[in-house]
């Protein structure tokens, strides 16, 4: 893992925001200002705070990630550390999109962290791959699997299978789930609206119980 994370970190003042980045931060801002209209917001895995480019100033916008980028609010941590260092019910919403499926630590460990640093009733946005979807079908038929072990440390990969059942039974620990939405990407064009069990991944609306 470490090789893999010097390759990341010499490279990430480089890389640009792509249009994909951008589709997904509209689209989760999208969300998020039909849940909350102002208060904290934790972005985990923020990659560039993209994301901020599409929320209301009226929400107070804090960037984490393991890469470090310029902003007030910014927080250098690694997630795999199985904390997050912030004080109990300090955010009226938490994002943990794409995080999960990528942690090297049971993902029991950082939702329990989640509903530990989300005031009462807040919201949390999490995205969850459906590995049962088409664009999984397409990875295994073009033999271009994107699972890796834990034992392989490797970073970008994703460790953890699940589908749509055994992510509910997953977020029900912590939350309430008030909503379930189908996103498509990967190999599959972003344009294009599939059945939610087709979907490349679920975006999970989650209420702290």
């Amino acid at each position: 893992m470490k090789d893999t994370l010097k390759v990341y970190k010499k490279n990430i003042k480089k890389w640009e925001i792509g249009k994909h980045h951008l589709k997904r931060a509209k689209f989760k801002a999208s969300l998020i200002k039909n849940l909350i209209k102002s208060g904290k917001l934790l972005d985990l895995g923020a990659y560039k705070g993209e994301l901020e480019f599409f929320l209301p100033k009226s929400i107070e916008y804090y960037p984490l990630d393991m890469f470090k980028i310029k902003h007030r609010n910014f927080k250098l941590f690694d997630l795999n550390k199985g904390y997050l260092p912030f004080k109990d019910e300090y955010f009226d919403c938490v994002v943990c999109t794409s995080i999960l499926e990528h942690l090297l630590i049971n993902p029991n460990q950082l939702l329990k962290e989640i509903h530990r640093i989300l005031k009462g009733n807040g919201i949390a946005i999490i995205s969850l791959p459906n590995d049962l979807g088409l664009n999984r079908i397409f990875y295994l038929i073009r033999n271009d699997d994107n699972v890796g072990l834990i034992e392989d440390q490797e970073y970008g990969r994703h460790h953890w299978f699940f589908t749509i059942e055994n992510s509910r039974k997953l977020l029900k620990k912590y939350f309430v789930i008030k909503n379930e939405i189908g996103f498509s990407g990967g190999v599959l064009p972003y344009f294009l609206k599939f059945p939610k069990k087709l979907s490349t991944e679920i975006y999970y609306i989650c209420e702290k119980y």
